[in-house]
């Protein structure tokens, strides 16, 4: 489960800030190929018949619709923030890291909704789900919320955690920390999702009233490590953490030491390569 602890934003120089988190495509593939038969005895071309099951529907729509709504949703100043995580009990296998989620799945991100919640950034993306790999088959072809961190927020709210920010002598700090300007806020080693993108998360149900959302929803075991995206080659990785830079570029795991950046680096290849045969796995039945 993954503990976050809010850090002071300075607004000189890097944002750092440390999340809250419950616990811590490409894409659609749509076959239309022509196929050749014989009528009559002449040769004519026919479209193939494209599914029509309510699943090929969600997916054709996203797929339809996905340059638009990401078009709106991530139109705003990028305003990049370190994180820093501390995740407990943490599984040594792939196997134990989805045995204790209460559901993973493969899907496809739908729409998106910005869901900030004090001074943090969280993004809700509708997942549509075409694969269980854990947990109640029920949910293949449903439509399930999702938490992630980073999103669109305005500068008010995620300044508010400033502390004296009326004793700003610069005005245009003033100004910074009072505007309700819209920004996407991107956090270290937390890819946003993106309409359209195909996805593999091992998820657990939030806590009712969890950031104020009233209404049920997941949130993804162990954070960043819970969230696999699937690569142009096919693959299913999660988003890397980046090396400490002093310069708001902070990795979400404390690093220290060579060894330890190798044990995670080590970590992530072995989880990837667990989801990644996971998901072929299911495809393949």
């Amino acid at each position: 489960m993954k503990a976050r602890k809010a850090l002071p934003l300075m607004l000189m120089g890097a944002l750092t800030l440390l999340l809250f988190a419950f616990f811590g495509l490409r894409l659609l593939h749509n076959p239309s190929a022509e196929t050749k038969t014989q009528s009559a005895g002449h040769s004519v071309f026919t479209k193939k018949v494209t599914e029509t099951n309510p699943l090929s529907k969600k997916l054709t729509t996203i797929h339809k619709a996905k340059d638009q709504m990401n078009a709106a949703y991530y139109k705003h100043p990028v305003v990049n923030v370190g994180s820093e995580a501390a995740i407990v009990n943490y599984p040594d296998t792939f196997t134990q890291l989805i045995n204790r989620s209460e559901l993973s799945v493969e899907g496809v991100v739908g729409k998106l909704t910005a869901r900030p919640y004090q001074q943090m950034a969280f993004t809700m993306a509708d997942i549509t789900v075409r694969k269980v790999l854990h947990g109640d088959q029920k949910f293949v072809g449903q439509t399930i919320p999702v938490l992630f961190s980073g999103g669109n927020i305005s500068k008010k709210m995620l300044y508010s955690g400033i502390a004296m920010k009326d004793a700003l002598q610069n005005k245009q700090d003033q100004e910074t920390v009072n505007s309700q300007e819209i920004v996407t806020v991107q956090y270290t080693a937390e890819r946003l999702p993106r309409v359209g993108d195909a996805v593999a998360l091992v998820l657990a149900r939030a806590p009712e009233g969890a950031n104020g959302i009233t209404e049920p929803v997941w949130g993804t075991s162990f954070g960043a490590k819970g969230i696999f995206f699937r690569t142009a080659a096919g693959d299913y990785e999660r988003t890397p953490a980046t090396v400490p830079t002093g310069n708001g570029q902070e990795s979400r795991s404390k690093r220290s030491t060579a060894s330890a950046d190798n044990d995670e680096q080590a970590d992530d290849e072995k989880m990837n390569a667990g989801m990644t045969e996971l998901v072929q796995h299911a495809f393949a039945q």
